[in-house]
């Protein structure tokens, strides 16, 4: 467990820096403009925002790791596609694809190669000591 948390920081800070720069992306992108009103339709005057908005940088780091676990992503890219347009789906196809498909795979590969390495280093030290 401790080597496997130890090769596990350089990953944990590649997923802290990817989620910091989406966020940044999406308060660029989104910031301010998905406000609705009770019928759904944007109301940049008098509309509320929704909970998973990127107009602070804790709204946006908790709204791109949403995404990330894949908790109804959809809605909240439906609901930017519609406050600014069509092109806001290369953002999250983007963060989808690099977020969940690439590095969520990169971090079970990781896990269970050291898992497997440490097994090996086990079975070998109870091999020798049988001997």
């Amino acid at each position: 467990m401790v080597f496997t948390l130890s090769v596990m920081l350089s990953y944990c800070s590649i997923i802290v820096l990817f989620v910091y720069i989406f966020a940044l992306l999406g308060m660029q992108f989104f910031a301010g403009r998905l406000m609705f009103n009770s019928d759904g339709n944007l109301d940049l005057v008098n509309g509320t925002v929704p909970r998973m908005n990127f107009d602070t940088i804790s709204w946006s780091i908790v709204t791109v790791l949403t995404c990330l676990i894949g908790d109804d992503w959809s809605y909240i890219m439906f609901n930017c596609i519609m406050a600014t347009g069509w092109f806001a789906s290369f953002y999250f196809i983007l963060m989808i694809v690099f977020g969940q498909m690439i590095l969520m795979n990169l971090f079970f590969a990781i896990l269970i190669g050291n898992f497997e390495e440490a097994s090996l280093i086990m079975r070998d030290s109870k091999f020798l000591k049988s001997i």
